[in-house]
């Protein structure tokens, strides 16, 4: 039994309920921008 089986079967006894993440969280899409190789390694320096 891992770490969270033992914790579940300890604090929830009756088990727990399953539901799908995007059911239960709230995120906001976040837009990527393309930049270059070249940008990058600028910025590394």
């Amino acid at each position: 039994m891992n770490r969270i089986e033992k914790l579940i079967s300890e604090l929830c006894p009756d088990g727990v309920e399953y539901e799908k993440l995007r059911e239960v969280l709230e995120h906001e899409q976040i837009k990527r921008v393309p930049h270059s190789e070249a940008e990058f390694e600028d910025r590394k320096n």
